[in-house]
């Protein structure tokens, strides 16, 4: 007798089955865990960004209009830096987002959109004749946060 039986054939059908739905299940889960490795790694740029651009922002700054000098947080960073005729650079929070504006133009946003920005905060401590700004916020995606905080002291 030639051919299979019918239950050699069910037991073959249920194997590739099985094989078939763990392959589909492992490849959905790559892609999901490379999505998420994708959104983690937005998290990340946006919070080496945000601090680049800050630490550009307060490099060659010659007066801080805001916060005040008193301690008292903000949520507004203002201030004037040496021979530019864009002064003043502001950095605020509309929205989520975190944007920079230069000499009451427009305020172009630092953060993408799929980025949350919280908690903003900038904070003048002045010792002497240095000021130290310390700046602290929530980075927020769809896969976690990330806080961040820098001090950059002015001399």
């Amino acid at each position: 007798m030639k051919g299979f039986t019918l239950i050699e054939i069910l037991i073959y059908s249920a194997l590739v089955a099985l094989m078939m739905s763990f392959a589909v299940m492992t490849t959905y889960s790559l892609m999901d865990n490379a999505a998420r490795t994708q959104q983690k790694n937005a998290l990340l740029e946006n919070q080496e960004f945000v601090l680049a651009k800050l630490q550009w922002v307060l490099s060659g700054v010659t007066a801080i209009n805001n916060p005040a000098a008193d301690g008292t947080p903000g949520a507004i960073l203002s201030v004037d830096k040496v021979n530019s005729l864009q002064n003043p650079f502001v950095l605020d929070l509309q929205s989520g987002a975190l944007r920079l504006s230069r000499a009451g133009g427009q305020p172009i946003a630092l953060t993408n959109s799929s980025i949350t920005v919280s908690n903003l905060s900038f904070t003048n401590i002045v010792s002497g004749t240095n000021s130290t700004i310390r700046a602290t916020a929530t980075l927020t995606n769809a896969v976690g946060s990330l806080p961040f905080q820098t001090t950059v002291t002015i001399k």
